[in-house]
């Protein structure tokens, strides 16, 4: 397939990869700035961002900037999708995950698993500090490890939830002794989503 300008590279890129809000959460490169380039509006495109959308892309430079070469290395990337990372400031995937086995073996839809970084020691040895972890926010509360926040807080941690059905309480605790367990009311404890998968890099 010959493809004569910079925008229609992106675009096939774009394209590959499952749409410009894969490759913005890839890139860090809006959807309206990706139009432009693809349009070809931007005469001379910062280096950063040909460089972001190729590496997302596994191409060569040379081959998104000029089309000489080979883009095999996007054929590699199409069946892959990269999830939002939740939690960070960049909120770009680390990595890119298969999508017949996030759906089928993970059992999750693309639009209801994030990925998050587990950056404290609060739940070894169970998930090792620094895992990355797909987390599932299709999945209502019930006993088990959640990624919650408390109500009217940013900040996400992992932790057991345990359902008290008779005074409507939750009980929150780590898998390690030094963290303290608190229960709460279930009106004050968000679920983020359950933990799928987790791994280290």
């Amino acid at each position: 397939m010959q493809m004569e300008s910079l925008g229609e590279r992106i675009q096939f890129i774009q394209h590959k990869l499952g749409g410009s809000n894969v490759l913005q959460q890839m890139t860090g490169i809006s959807a309206s700035q990706q139009s432009r380039l693809i349009r070809n509006e931007i005469k001379s495109p910062g280096l950063g961002q040909i460089t972001a959308i190729a590496t997302a892309a596994g191409v060569t430079l040379d081959w998104l900037a000029t089309g000489k070469g080979e883009s095999d290395g996007i054929q590699s990337a199409s069946g892959y999708v990269a999830l939002p990372l939740i939690g960070s400031e960049s909120g770009k995937a680390p990595f890119l995950l298969e999508r017949s086995f996030l759906i089928h073996v993970l059992g999750v839809s693309v639009d209801k698993a994030v990925i998050y970084h587990e950056i404290s020691d609060c739940m070894e040895p169970e998930v090792k500090k620094g895992s990355y972890m797909v987390i599932n926010t299709g999945i209502g509360i019930h006993d088990g490890m959640f990624l919650v926040k408390l109500k009217g807080r940013e900040q996400m941690f992992l932790r057991y939830i345990q359902l008290n059905p008779e005074n409507s309480q939750v009980e929150v605790s780590a898998a390690k002794g030094n963290y303290k367990t608190f229960s709460l009311p279930a009106s004050e404890i968000e679920i983020v989503g359950l933990p799928v998968w987790f791994g280290a890099r």
